[in-house]
């Protein structure tokens, strides 16, 4: 009797080793996934990071151009100063995002370690 239960329980062992073994595989598939969809996001905020670059390179002209001819000086200014705001902020939450992707990326690898 006592053999008959030790070979029911082995394959309720294996089993229950497989099921978590494939639960722990989805888990790591599913953080990847995200992994790369962040990275996806990361990379589209770079580039648009990069544009405004150019925007806020473009009125720093302007202004520099309404400082010479004497005329739009305020405005010129005004306009500037809002961009290089935007851009500081742009920069601040794209440090953010990156903070976070490495963290995520740091937990995955520390997870997937451990198996």
């Amino acid at each position: 009797m006592n053999e008959t239960l030790n070979h029911l329980e082995q394959p309720r062992r294996s089993l229950s080793r497989d099921v978590w073994r494939s639960n722990s595989y989805q888990a790591l598939q599913n953080q990847y996934q995200i992994l790369l969809e962040q990275r996806e996001t990361l990379m589209n905020h770079h580039r648009a990071l990069m544009e405004h670059h150019q925007i806020v390179k473009a009125l720093y002209e302007e202004v520099k151009d309404s400082l010479q001819s004497g005329q739009g000086k305020e405005q010129a200014w005004q306009n500037y100063h809002a961009a290089l705001q935007d851009h500081h902020q742009m920069v601040v939450d794209h440090h953010q995002m990156i903070r976070n992707y490495l963290r995520m990326s740091e937990n995955r690898f520390r997870k997937q370690e451990l198996h």
